[in-house]
């Protein structure tokens, strides 16, 4: 392995490497390239573009290539934007459904405040009158026993079961 290859392995290091956190070796090695082989020219390339003999095309690097960055910021836009377009249409559906009025097909006395609860938590219709001294419970489906009725099934799911006030 030759000098320069060494001297390089010697400069490896996980955070940014700068003159305060460098070993006397890294420090060396970086003034010894510096010393030997930059030399400060500003006032000759001022001159050469005064001159038009350079102009500012000739100068590569200008601009910070930051394309890679922008590339990955514009790639988290579109997926936000997808996003955002599937946000508002779910939205928009739960406000349309929200409008929509619950088609109550059977009224049902309900003289449990337990299983009234539970059916107004789920957001099924109900009446509390306290005029007539019931609740009243609207199903929304019919033609088969209520002990088929998928609210009921859906309370017992979602825990009720551990329940009895």
């Amino acid at each position: 392995m030759d000098a320069t290859k060494k001297e390089l392995e010697n400069t490896k290091t996980t955070e940014p490497l700068h003159y305060g956190n460098s070993t006397r070796a890294q420090k060396d090695f970086i003034s010894g390239r510096i010393n030997n082989s930059v030399f400060l020219a500003s006032c000759l390339v001022e001159e050469l573009v005064r001159r038009d003999v350079l102009s500012h095309e000739d100068i590569e690097n200008l601009y910070k290539d930051k394309s890679d960055e922008i590339e990955e910021l514009e790639e988290k836009i579109e997926e936000l934007e997808e996003e955002k377009e599937e946000l508002e249409e779910e939205k928009e559906e739960l406000e349309s459904e929200a409008e929509e009025v619950q088609d109550v097909l059977e009224w049902w006395v309900i003289t449990d405040s337990w299983v009234f609860n539970r059916l107004r938590d789920a957001g099924e219709p109900v009446i509390d009158s306290d005029k007539l001294g019931l609740m009243l419970w609207g199903r929304c489906c019919s033609g088969q026993s209520i002990v088929l009725d998928p609210t009921f099934w859906g309370i017992y799911q979602s825990g009720a079961q551990n329940i009895r006030e």
